[in-house]
């Protein structure tokens, strides 16, 4: 998916999987599918490779560029949806998981719970908010607002938007 060397690592910190973390570079994948208008099914797009990606885009458009190019696109994408939503209103205070994600099911007389991926720990409301930081952290958002920092939009060539955002140079 494009995800970068150093970025691997924080994936799966001390031997275990974040998805919080792991949310960022899936959320930029589907975002780089949909404006290639790919197919984004589970089914076709595990079988392309970022570098496979970006020969075909060098071909159909007589555009070159490098992977990573490629994927900081899908990032503008992904954040320029983010600011949408944050010119609504929205922020930090709406990115939670329902109540419900904490209930225990009922499966043939056992209590099921929501569990990490190795299926080892049952997770906590704690749990999730420590995920949403570290995806905010992987973004480069503020983990307060849950909002694009400044330098998130320099990099990215937004920082314009910042001031239709009112968002201060130094964040």
């Amino acid at each position: 998916m494009g995800v970068p060397a150093e970025a691997l690592k924080r994936l799966e910190e001390s031997g275990v999987f974040n998805p919080g973390r792991y949310s960022k570079y899936s959320e930029d994948w589907y975002a780089l599918f949909n404006c290639l208008s790919l197919c984004n099914r589970a089914q076709v797009n595990r079988f392309y490779h970022i570098d496979t990606i970006t020969t075909l885009y060098a071909a159909v458009t007589g555009i070159e560029c490098s992977p990573e190019e490629l994927m900081q696109a899908a990032e503008r994408a992904w954040t320029i949806g983010k600011l949408l939503n944050a010119r609504e209103g929205f922020d930090r205070r709406h990115d939670h998981a329902p109540e419900a994600w904490f209930q225990p099911l009922l499966q043939s007389g056992e209590e099921r719970h929501i569990m990490d991926y190795g299926r080892t720990v049952n997770l906590t409301r704690k749990d999730l908010e420590r995920f949403l930081d570290d995806y905010y952290e992987e973004r480069g958002y503020d983990r307060e607002s849950g909002l694009p920092t400044y330098g998130k939009l320099r990099e990215l060539g937004l920082e314009y938007i910042a001031k239709d955002l009112n968002l201060p140079e130094s964040r």
